[in-house]
């Protein structure tokens, strides 16, 4: 079974926490881990640190914390050193207890040492930032990705769907994708709710072509159901269906919000729906696509 880079990255932490946890660990199989796990999941802002300490950080990188020590000479001041090696280093120093050279950045002579306690200081920082780092990343994973997997289940089942009723459907469903995932400052958002019709109307097409005559339901209400009825025609087939309430409230719900949203949007150029607008268009709509594909089983 192939699994997504979620999937993956949740595995690959669970198991290096649990190496982690183990006594005298392995830093730099740990750290190697935090890389898989950071580069599956796109996390540039924590790959940077990981990739340094796997590394070693450059002369004019700032380092954490526990890599930053100070020793006082005589009539100075003190004074902070900067150890900037690799982990897999660290680590090698710290199995031969010897020494090793830091940096200083004040001054050109490089001859100050740290004894093997020093590198079992490092090591603990590191494994500690690790720790914290994995604990967030499964608590993440487990159940952020819980909601996020439910959602790419579904978009993926009306993908499929859709695909094989209307290749127009599909390429609006595409449209909208591409739109809300640009990121572009400039975007207009009302692309998103135009596709959205678009689709609704594709799939009432279909499963609902328009008619003439009023559809009465079954409690005896009567529906227009012409062309510009696209909503209507989606209600209509979820009656023929016998589909439960839910679905028609959620149908009745966005007719009027994209009803408003219409209206809203014809105001003027200051009056475009936003970002968080249109993504809300774009929820329910899965969802009553979703809902209204089942109907078709």
């Amino acid at each position: 079974m192939i699994m997504t880079p979620k999937e993956e990255a949740l595995e690959i932490a669970i198991k290096t926490r649990d190496k982690l946890l183990e006594e005298n660990p392995n830093t730099s199989a740990i750290i190697q881990g935090c890389f898989v796990v950071a580069s599956s999941l796109g996390d540039t802002e924590n790959l940077k640190w990981i990739s340094d300490e796997l590394d070693g950080y450059s002369s004019n990188t700032e380092v954490p914390r526990y890599r930053k020590f100070w020793q006082r000479k005589s009539g100075k001041p003190r004074e902070d050193i900067y150890v900037i090696h690799s982990v897999l280093i660290i680590e090698n120093f710290c199995l031969k207890e010897k020494t090793f050279e830091v940096w200083d950045p004040d001054i050109e002579d490089k001859g100050y040492s740290l004894d093997s306690g020093w590198c079992y200081r490092i090591l603990s920082g590191v494994k500690n930032r690790c720790l914290i780092y994995l604990t967030n990343k499964i608590t993440e994973l487990r159940y952020g990705g819980l909601i996020s997997s439910i959602v790419d289940k579904m978009i993926d089942d009306i993908n499929i769907k859709i695909s094989k009723m209307n290749v127009e459907a599909m390429s609006e469903l595409q449209s909208i994708y591409n739109n809300l995932s640009s990121g572009k400052s400039e975007t207009d958002w009302s692309k998103v709710a135009h596709s959205c019709r678009r689709v609704l109307k594709i799939v009432a097409d279909s499963l609902f072509p328009s008619q003439n005559e009023q559809y009465i339901d079954s409690i005896g209400k009567r529906h227009n159901v012409k062309e510009d009825d696209y909503m209507n025609r989606l209600l209509a087939f979820v009656d023929t269906k016998r589909g439960n309430g839910i679905i028609s409230a959620e149908i009745k719900y966005l007719s009027s919000y994209l009803d408003n949203i219409r209206d809203f949007s014809g105001k003027g150029e200051h009056s475009k729906i936003d970002k968080v607008q249109a993504e809300q268009i774009a929820v329910h709509t899965y969802l009553i696509l979703s809902q209204i594909l089942k109907l078709t089983e």
